[in-house]
């Protein structure tokens, strides 16, 4: 029934819808690609990197502990955490965190607060 009513169509109409079904394809990727800078531009900071510095002064602050306290803020999908020793310094953690929660404008009171040592 559709082939039939296309075909009893005359070109000019034809062409007619042919250019709105394109021009409805435009629209809709135009929205999506405006859908995904939104989320490009969001304020959630999925990767971030921290450093704790004078490590031996933190006495109650081992790994584990870093690394419940970080769980406890974020929704973290993977954190890496390493000790690193600097000749000057003393040692430093230093922790990497793939998140899907941690926003740009509250990240910073929040690890400090976790952190207060």
């Amino acid at each position: 029934m559709i082939n039939r009513l296309v075909s009893d169509l005359t070109r000019k109409e034809k062409l007619n819808l042919i250019s709105t079904q394109e021009a409805q394809g435009q629209v809709q990727e135009e929205q999506t690609q405006k859908k995904a800078s939104k989320q490009r531009h969001s304020s959630v900071r999925r990767f971030l990197l921290l450093t704790l510095n004078h490590a031996e002064r933190r006495e109650n602050v081992n790994t584990d502990e870093i690394i419940r306290r970080l769980w406890g803020l974020f929704v973290c999908h993977c954190i890496v955490l390493a000790k690193e020793l600097h000749k000057a310094d003393g040692y430093h953690f230093h922790v990497g965190i793939l998140n899907s929660s941690a926003q740009r404008y509250s990240l910073v009171k929040k690890v400090r607060r976790a952190f207060p040592e």
